[in-house]
């Protein structure tokens, strides 16, 4: 993941395209991936960046554990997440972004 961050070696076109697309666009984009469309704006948007952005990574509750905070701290900011705070914040963040709607937390 760092590497892949750190190298450039993301589509920052696409990832700028993501932030930018309304939730019709990005609903599209979640079809033709074979993605499930459903949810909020933020929800569809983290499931297309995981998918088309960070791809082969390992963000299952398992590979979260295994990256260092600094690997955990480049991936909260390719999901436009705060980056600060301890691991376990930072583990937790990355694991309610990609699993949970935030606007159901609250």
């Amino acid at each position: 993941v760092l590497e892949k961050v750190l190298k450039l070696g993301i589509d920052r076109v696409l990832l700028d395209a993501l932030y930018r697309d309304r939730l019709r666009g990005l609903r599209n984009r979640a079809e033709e991936a074979g993605l499930s469309k459903s949810g909020s704006v933020e929800v569809v948007r983290a499931r297309l960046i995981q998918h088309h952005i960070l791809g082969d990574d390992d963000l299952s509750w398992e590979g979260i554990q295994s990256m260092t905070h600094k690997e955990i701290g480049e991936v909260l900011k390719v999901f436009g997440i705060k980056s600060s705070g301890s691991h376990k914040e930072r583990r937790q963040r990355l694991w309610l972004h990609l699993n949970f709607d935030s606007r159901r937390l609250t």
